[in-house]
């Protein structure tokens, strides 16, 4: 997969090297804080629901110190996952000039195409893991049921 998207980066950026490791870098930088949205939930909760379980790691002022650190990692995280994503919106928002060619070597479409499609092709792949696990999980409790 990473070859293809390497490839598909390449024909994009009409073979510019620069801008194919900025593009390639962005989209798993973009995949790495698209999964930490759902990571930190699953932390504050199952922190939340077993609270018997031993963390050897731990916040200054209890469940309120770590509910606190979440919150604000999650707001960081979704600043840079909407960065990663759609650069240059937020440098508008600001009225801070942004010149994507200049910046990424590439165009906005191609640019939002590539990585927007990245993600959606991602998402796909991880719908499909999640059925087939599914379904297996579903198979091997029938198998157990009736033996």
């Amino acid at each position: 997969m990473a070859t293809v998207f390497m490839l598909a980066a390449m024909q994009l950026a009409d073979g510019d090297a620069g801008a194919v490791f900025a593009v390639v870098l962005t989209v798993a930088v973009t995949t790495l804080l698209l999964s930490c949205l759902t990571v930190i939930p699953a932390l504050v909760v199952l922190r939340l629901r077993r609270p018997d379980v031993h963390r050897p790691y731990q916040v200054p002022v209890g469940n309120r110190g770590f509910v606190t650190c979440a919150a604000l990692a999650y707001a960081w995280i979704l600043i840079g996952s909407w960065s990663a994503l759609f650069p240059g919106v937020l440098e508008r928002l600001f009225g801070i000039d942004y010149d994507f060619r200049d910046i990424w070597g590439v165009s906005l479409l191609s640019f939002e195409a590539f990585t927007l499609g990245t993600v959606a092709m991602l998402l796909l792949v991880g719908g499909i893991g999640m059925t087939v696990a599914r379904r297996a999980s579903a198979a091997s409790a029938v198998a157990a049921a009736s033996s």
